[in-house]
């Protein structure tokens, strides 16, 4: 079993790089994405922090990310 970030984090990767989620788009906020995983915030945050420092996603505040790949 892994942990729920991975998953999280895995399912995000597949969207950018699918496409679904472009660059400059702005995917959903923490909040959103705590309710579309039903995950906590935390896991939601761990999972983000990975994609963001990998340049995938860029922080604009506190729960909003910019998409940064093509």
């Amino acid at each position: 079993m892994t942990a729920l970030y991975l998953d999280v984090k895995k399912d995000l990767l597949d969207k950018i790089t699918s496409g679904e989620y472009s660059e400059g788009t702005i995917i959903p906020t923490e909040h959103e994405l705590s309710d579309m995983y039903s995950v906590s915030r935390p896991t939601i945050r761990k999972a983000v922090q990975i994609l963001v420092d990998a340049g995938y996603l860029e922080k604009k505040n506190e729960t909003w990310y910019d998409c940064m790949c093509t």
